[in-house]
Formats: C-alpha cells, structure tokens, sequence
C-alpha cells in the first residue's frame, strides 16, 4: 500500500512538474538587423501577427519600432543602432501610443516586403508573417529630436 501512495506522489509531482512545459508560448517580434542600405537607411527582418494581412503589417511595423526606440539592435554592425533612442519607455508611453495609432511612422519606413511565404498559426490563433523592412533612421531619430522626446546627442 505505501509503494502504491508513492509512486502516485510520484506521478503527481511529475506531472506537476512536466505539464506546465508543454503550454503554447506565442511567438515573439523578433527583429533582427540585416544591413545598412546608405548611412542612415537600415533593412530590417520582422514578424507580425494578426488575424488579417492589415493588422499583420501593422504588427510588423509595431514591433520594428519598439525595437528601435526602447531595446535597440545589438547584432548591428553600427554602434549608432545598438543602443536603443528612448532610454525610459515609461515616460514616452503616451508618445509611443500616438505614434502608432496615429500611424505618425509612415515616413520612416521606406519599404515593406512579405519575405515568408507560409504563415504560421500560433498559439492565440492567429497568423504570423515575416517581413523586410528598410527604415529611414536618421529621419526618424530627427523626428523624435524636434518632438522632445530625445536630446541631440542621446538620451
């Protein structure tokens, strides 16, 4: 009887252990640094996910410029990219929120292309496509100097 209540304890313990490594995670943005077209343009890989293929794309998009403005690109080969524009994310919440809903990055991204051909369905339902994008930096990095958000020379 005892050997019974231990191998159960056991199986419990096991099961307890080993079942919560099998949840679903969703799949992240992301983004990587693929080259530097002139000084200032980068091209840039990255997924997006949404149901349909708007809200992929603007996914995509949002997820390229929060990796740009708060985590930065650190397998670039400029040191420019490799550090992140806004250094508290915090206090520029409520700019980022605008700028995105507002679709205020618009300028900033030269180009767009699909680079996946088969999408993928993740764990939330919903589709993920990888893109390449080539972003103006220099225009954007202006952009956020005139706004105030950053200073001329860094944060």
């Amino acid at each position: 009887m005892s050997r019974l209540v231990l191998k159960l304890c056991a199986l419990v313990f096991f099961l307890w252990v080993l079942l919560p490594a099998c949840q679903r995670v969703p799949v992240s943005s992301n983004v990587s640094f693929l080259y530097e077209n002139a000084p200032g343009t980068i091209t840039l890989r990255a997924s997006g996910q949404g149901i349909g293929m708007p809200s992929i794309e603007q996914n995509a998009k949002k997820n390229v410029l929060e990796t740009l403005l708060f985590v930065g690109l650190p397998t670039s080969t400029n040191s420019a990219y490799r550090l992140p524009l806004i250094e508290d994310r915090a206090k520029q919440d409520t700019f980022f929120d605008d700028f995105i809903t507002q679709k205020k990055y618009q300028p900033f991204i030269s180009s767009m292309q699909k680079v996946s051909k088969a999408r993928r369905l993740t764990s939330n339902n919903k589709r993920t496509i990888m893109f390449e994008m080539t972003v103006n930096f220099e225009a954007l990095r202006r952009y956020l100097e005139q706004q105030g958000v950053i200073r001329k020379f860094g944060y």
